[in-house]
């Protein structure tokens, strides 16, 4: 059994938005597309809609919270955040984020790259 790692950024119960690093979803090795051998595969979840975002450099998002609870894939480009505690962080191609801060003063995010960031966001049921 393997797992993959994510970031989680969520709102407390202050209304301040924070960031949990390093949380893992486990793998198991099972058939997912027979006849295809086994691979590492997560908990089916599920979904409800899904946008690609072409964000363009120098774009800056004061504080806002996330539209939707939403897995957020980062495919090209640099973005950096901060959540309401005062953490920093930032998130390129390759990066994935688990974002639940719908309430509450929400986040920063910002363009870092000279070039746009391209992402996708997956929206989950409630």
């Amino acid at each position: 059994m393997s797992a993959i790692k994510y970031d989680r950024l969520y709102s407390g119960p202050d209304g301040r938005s924070r960031v949990e690093r390093g949380l893992e979803i486990e793998l198991t090795s099972r058939e997912f597309a027979p006849p295809a051998p086994p691979m590492e595969v997560s908990a089916l979840e599920p979904a409800s809609t899904y946008a690609f975002l072409v964000v363009p450099p120098g774009f800056v998002g004061d504080w806002h919270p996330s539209p939707k609870r939403q897995w957020v894939f980062y495919l090209r480009g640099e973005m950096e955040y901060e959540a309401g505690d005062g953490s920093k962080w930032r998130v390129g191609p390759g990066s994935y984020m688990l974002t639940e801060d719908t309430t509450g003063q929400g986040h920063r995010s910002r363009v870092v790259s000279r070039e746009a960031a391209l992402l996708l966001a997956i929206q989950l049921e409630p």
